[in-house]
């Protein structure tokens, strides 16, 4: 098979719309119109046949049996996706034949990107069993307004305001606790309740303290939930993002760690089958708290956790954290200011709302369930959006409170309609300066009214 006749790679097809097997081949082993050696062995070879041949024994080849994870898929980072980061729905693994171990040799950036791209490739054309009807699919996000990256660009010198920005916004203790957040020392917390969540309170735990491993400043994330008995609700995907440069931190599904009565197919876009194909395949965390644990990975009690209705993510993770920025919270202040922190808000807008009106983003379009990594970019460039338009959301939140009034109104005139309207009767309140020392006689009274001197009123 092998000769030491040197010939030349074929030319590039410019309409090839995926690299084959070929190309890969030539790539690896060298660029075009040059003799096609192997970086590892140096050997040539005499045509393209052999070099393909070559590159199939040597480089395409299964692990032995004896380490038992022959069927075991690899987490294939993208530029944009850390290596933490795990591409999904992932529920088959790679056909033998198409597995590429680890090389002996260390191949450069662009060998190892046309690699990626090709084993990518095989993934998504090896998953026969998870249709795209089944479930979501990760696709590429618009970002803020006309911008055609998954994230708006934010350079460095911004990255450090919004960042001083997040940390002077982070919502009140009274705040978060009015809107349901779960917070405060063990003794508190054992004794709320989360408002949807399955997990009871004394397994809430705090996130770990400063440590000396570098964390990430700001996170955005985004879960998908699926209801369980009592009508409660558990963990059954997460996605997280860098705040700041937009990279996927986590995007990975949750094996719920109770019986699922509702999969709720409609929002999460995860059914029964694909879970369990998620979970054979090991492309889904054990249980939520292998979940928070990944998370805790990186962030510690300093991180500006940033969400949309937060409060929820939070209880399915078990998760005490103070350090929130909500953004359904931040616009209601933005339309309310007058309520307090110790009252609760009296209405807040939905992230598909917010993002229409923000971005002109149409999101939670898809008939096959909503995409926790979209709505963490939204939630993300919603809250950006804010930050470099304050007059604008100042106008838009003038208009939104107009709304509201008018709104009340209208349900005010409604709800008497076609019937005898009740005489209104203010609220009394007690007027404290009307109090003094003085003694209220009732012959001070009769005096007052002209009655004569011993006349009973009462007498006639």
């Amino acid at each position: 098979m092998e000769d030491r006749d040197k010939t030349t790679g074929p030319e590039d097809d410019p309409n090839a719309s995926e690299p084959s097997l070929d190309r890969l081949a030539y790539e690896v082993l060298g660029e075009k119109r040059h003799s096609l050696q192997c970086p590892d062995c140096e050997n040539t070879f005499k045509d393209e046949l052999a070099v393909i041949q070559h590159y199939q024994s040597c480089y395409t080849k299964p692990k032995s049996a004896s380490t038992g994870r022959s069927n075991d898929v690899p987490q294939i980072p993208s530029p944009s996706v850390l290596p933490s980061a795990v591409v999904t729905p992932v529920v088959q693994s790679i056909p033998a034949h198409r597995y590429v171990p680890e090389e002996p040799s260390q191949p450069s950036e662009q060998e190892l990107a046309i690699r990626g791209a090709q084993l990518l490739h095989d993934l998504l054309a090896s998953m026969p069993a998870l249709n795209t009807q089944d479930g979501p699919v990760l696709e590429v996000l618009p970002g803020v307004a006309s911008s055609t990256t998954t994230y708006p660009d934010i350079h460095l010198l911004e990255q450090n305001l919004i960042l001083r920005y997040l940390r002077s916004r982070c919502h009140s203790q009274n705040r978060l606790e009015k809107e349901g957040y779960i917070i405060g020392p063990t003794t508190v917390r054992n004794k709320k309740r989360p408002r949807k969540g399955s997990i009871a309170t004394y397994q809430f735990r705090e996130t770990p303290r400063i440590g000396p491993k570098p964390i990430i400043h700001a996170i955005a994330i985004d879960c998908e939930m699926v209801g369980v008995k009592h009508g409660r609700q558990t963990l059954a995907f997460l996605s997280a993002i860098n705040f700041l440069t937009g990279e996927v931190l986590i995007s990975r599904y949750v094996n719920p760690s109770e019986k699922v009565l509702d999969w709720r197919y409609k929002f999460t876009g995860v059914t029964q089958t694909i879970m369990t194909s998620a979970v054979a395949c090991g492309a889904a965390f054990k249980n939520w708290r292998e979940a928070r644990d990944e998370l805790w990975e990186f962030m510690d009690d300093s991180t500006v956790l940033v969400g949309h209705s937060l409060n929820y993510d939070l209880e399915v993770l078990g998760m005490s954290h103070t350090k929130v920025v909500d953004s359904a919270i931040l616009v209601a202040e933005s339309v309310f200011p007058s309520i307090p922190s110790t009252r609760p808000l009296t209405r807040q807008w939905a992230l598909k709302t917010l993002a229409k009106d923000f971005l002109g983003l149409d999101i939670q379009t898809s008939d096959r369930g909503h995409s926790a990594l979209e709505d963490a970019y939204a939630t993300r460039n919603v809250v950006i959006w804010c930050i470099r338009n304050p007059e604008d959301l100042k106008v838009w939140a003038e208009n939104a409170r107009l709304q509201e009034e008018q709104k009340r109104q209208r349900h005010g005139k409604s709800q008497f309609k076609g019937k005898f309207r009740a005489q209104y009767t203010p609220d009394w309140e007690y007027d404290t300066s009307l109090d003094d020392d003085e003694e209220i006689r009732l012959s001070d009274l009769a005096e007052d009214l002209g009655w004569p001197e011993g006349y009973d009123p009462w007498s006639d």
